[in-house]
């Protein structure tokens, strides 16, 4: 059981992989979860927007990717492949007025989301999980 951390990006944001590995941690720890392989890609728009394109046949730009190795709700495992876009997180910290790291955070979040089952195709869905998002990011800012 590992939590993989790859920085492809060339964008100057701090990764530091000790501190994503705890906030993971913390997270799966929060909701009674264990993890099981999980691995993080930092990558630039390039790389995501291939990666859109090749798996959920979308040719655009994206914040984060999330592809579930197994679904194992049942066991209480969560294993995958989280891809995040750093220069998705550059241009929404902009767009959004918050910090590159914010943005970061919120996507490695999402992307745990979705690793737990959670889907954003309705606007139930994505209502559900923007909440979920809301209640995590205050759990895992508190010291």
């Amino acid at each position: 059981m590992a939590i993989t951390i790859i920085n492809q990006h060339r964008v100057a944001i701090p990764i530091i992989p000790s501190q994503i590995k705890n906030q993971v941690k913390k997270i799966l720890t929060k909701e009674n979860l264990k993890e099981k392989d999980i691995a993080i890609a930092f990558v630039d728009k390039k790389e995501i927007k291939k990666l859109n394109k090749k798996f959920l046949r979308k040719s655009r730009l994206t914040d984060v990717l999330s592809f579930e190795s197994s679904q194992n709700y049942y066991k209480k495992i969560v294993s995958g492949d989280i891809a995040i876009c750093t220069d998705a997180a550059v241009m929404n910290s902009k767009i959004f007025k918050t910090s590159p790291e914010f943005e970061l955070k919120l996507y490695l979040i999402h992307g745990l989301l979705h690793l737990m089952g959670y889907n954003d195709k309705n606007i139930a869905q994505r209502k559900r999980i923007r909440q979920k998002e809301k209640e995590i990011l205050n759990f895992v800012n508190k010291k």
